[in-house]
């Protein structure tokens, strides 16, 4: 009996062991296929972030070949097409550029008072301002919370303000910026905007790190409308018609355009610095993929000016997955 009793252990101690080899053994294998697995998606990604990266040089060559050229730029140029999906060995890249002064700089409320001593140039960009609010179904009043945030003192601008003493006493305190916006999301941080307000923002404005007037050959109509209370859609869907058949040559062009289009004067309400036909700053929006690894990317180009021969086309910024 104490034969078999001792043998009937042995075999369960010998069941354990086996139980514990099969155990360790089957996490070994699971952890070596995760471990596998990972390795690929890294590299993956960064096969496809390399891809991203070359459109990114595809963009450069085309924004400078297109300065060298002319120094006009509208939608009909070779820079606004949309690059299609592409198919590559083991991936796929496609993107498309945009031109980021095509709307508003939130930044310009900050740096008008740097370019300009003009009182009405500020209260004409305040105003600008407050109408592409309303056009995005916002608020207007929050313009006054945008300026404190942008300005470099403490003091609080009309009713709707806001500085630090309004931050520091919220749940999570932080401070005010007190300096121009780096990126649009930013602008969820300042009382009064939320992040739903973004979807609605980034078709009328931009956040860029220097005075920047506005394309008109590349603006949208909302954005047309909104330099001056007098303009309306109608005269705004007018110009982008006229401009799709022959883009603006010059400011003057538009100004000349839309003086035939209103009797009020219009053009003299408008500051000229404000108007422009060339452009500066552009956004590349890639999307890149390589296996099971992707890659949404946001880049901002700065194309320098001067004479064609000294152009050169910068990455300033970049961002992924998320709005600039």
């Amino acid at each position: 009996m104490k034969s078999g009793a001792t043998q009937g252990v042995a075999l369960i101690t010998v069941m354990l062991i086996l139980t514990l080899i099969v155990i360790i053994s089957t996490a070994m294998i699971n952890r070596q296929a995760i471990d596998i697995r990972r390795s690929a998606n890294i590299l993956n990604s960064d096969q496809a972030l390399m891809f991203s990266w070359g459109i990114e040089d595809w963009a450069r060559h085309l924004l400078l070949s297109d300065g060298k050229k002319s120094s006009v730029d509208h939608l009909d140029e070779n820079w606004a097409q949309v690059l299609p999906p592409i198919s590559v060995d083991g991936g796929q890249i496609g993107g498309r550029l945009e031109d980021l002064q095509s709307r508003y700089n939130l930044n310009n409320l900050l740096f008008i008072k740097e370019r300009s001593k003009k009182e009405s140039d500020w209260s004409y960009e305040e105003a600008l301002c407050r109408r592409l609010l309303i056009e995005a179904d916002i608020e207007d009043v929050l313009v006054e919370a945008l300026i404190d945030w942008l300005d470099k003192d403490d003091d609080t601008t009309g009713l709707h303000g806001a500085e630090d003493g309004e931050y520091l006493n919220l749940d999570t305190p932080y401070r005010s910026a007190n300096g121009p916006l780096h990126s649009l999301s930013e602008i969820a941080l300042i009382q009064g905007f939320t992040h739903k307000n973004l979807d609605a923002l980034q078709t009328l404005f931009t956040t860029l790190p220097t005075y920047t007037p506005i394309n008109v050959n590349t603006a949208n109509a909302r954005v047309l409308a909104a330099l001056s209370p007098n303009i309306g859609n109608d005269v705004a869907t007018k110009l982008l018609e006229q401009r799709k058949e022959t883009p603006f040559k010059s400011s003057a062009d538009f100004f000349t355009r839309l003086k035939k289009e209103t009797d009020k004067g219009i053009e003299q309400q408008i500051p000229a610095h404000l108007i422009r036909v060339q452009s500066h700053f552009f956004l590349l929006q890639s999307n890149t993929w390589f296996g099971e690894g992707q890659i949404q990317q946001y880049s901002v180009l700065f194309r320098q000016p001067g004479k064609a021969k000294n152009l050169r086309v910068f990455t300033v910024g970049r961002s992924y997955g998320g709005i600039w």
